[in-house]
């Protein structure tokens, strides 16, 4: 099979962007390649965490799709993440200058008289006349399934930078966010034992400014899915998915006293500096949670 499409310098920068929250997630991005649709997706180490974006056949020029006697309809390729989105980012910088990048697909033979190899090519074309190539080499691809729905019921709208003017009042070496949805609003809180949403979010939220769009965040309860989707004039549809932890995880713990100090002590008692420990908040909509001093944000 054989693919070509043409990006042009405003569909470029869309582009990259998808590639970067992307390689935040997972070392390999899956290429799926439909009549209709140019899909991009991967999934990071522990499958907790997964990045889906679909381009229209109308975000390209030119776009191409030939099966050369192949009985598939559909081509797949996996390719390193690192190496697709290098290619991208060394031509951010210019992308204004960037007249169109042609891209193409050109898919191996191994039983062909001349052996083939499979590969990727980008051909970026500058409006100085200047024209810079790029090869890629990338194995055969799996389907691509999405490990939630692609729609739920409860959301939360933002803009990306409310979200980010709060995350950046936690410690910078936070690695789990807990979220609290309330009528109210949505509470977001860190604690040394929970482990909830991680760090990934953040790149999600980075990605939705980059494009300009607003923070949509869908969710049907604790241990399911949080799902962050971007849509663009029918053109780009991108949901990114990571896993949160199951009310059972924490909801078993007793209450128990803890201390700074040895509690196997005699003469011990509960100090100032003592603190007690209680069942980590819910994530359901309409929750409330109490925490031993957990960094909280309300807006």
């Amino acid at each position: 099979m054989e693919f070509s499409a043409v990006i042009t310098a405003e569909g470029f920068r869309i582009f990259s962007g998808a590639l970067q929250v992307l390689a935040a997630l997972g070392e390999v991005v899956t290429l799926e390649i439909h009549n209709g649709q140019f899909v991009m997706s991967t999934l990071n180490s522990s499958r907790t965490g997964q990045g889906v974006v679909h381009l229209s056949r109308n975000f390209f020029k030119n776009y191409a799709l030939l099966r050369r006697g192949s009985p598939d309809t559909i081509l797949r390729c996996n390719v390193s993440n690192k190496n697709f989105y290098n290619i991208i980012k060394k031509n951010m910088g210019g992308y204004k200058s960037i007249k169109e990048c042609q891209l193409s697909v050109m898919q191996g033979n191994i039983h062909a008289a001349h052996y083939t190899e499979s590969r990727i090519y980008m051909r970026i074309l500058y409006k100085n006349g200047v024209t810079k190539k790029n090869t890629l080499w990338y194995s055969n691809g799996d389907p691509v399934v999405m490990f939630c729905k692609n729609q739920y019921e409860s959301r939360i709208i933002c803009q990306p930078q409310l979200i980010k003017d709060f995350l950046i009042r936690f410690d910078h070496k936070t690695q789990d966010i807990e979220f609290t949805c309330t009528d109210q609003g949505l509470i977001l809180m860190t604690h040394p034992e929970n482990r909830t949403v991680s760090t990934e979010f953040k790149s999600f939220v980075d990605y939705v400014e980059y494009l300009g769009g607003a923070l949509e965040l869908q969710y049907e309860s604790a241990g399911m899915p949080l799902l962050n989707k971007y849509t663009s004039e029918n053109k780009v549809v991108s949901y990114m998915a990571l896993q949160t932890v199951p009310p059972h995880v924490y909801d078993t713990q007793d209450e128990t006293e803890v201390s700074f100090v040895d509690t196997s002590e005699l003469d011990y008692t509960v100090t100032p500096n003592s603190r007690r420990t209680t069942q980590a908040p819910s994530t359901r909509p309409s929750s409330t949670s109490t925490s031993a001093h957990p960094h909280q944000t309300f807006f």
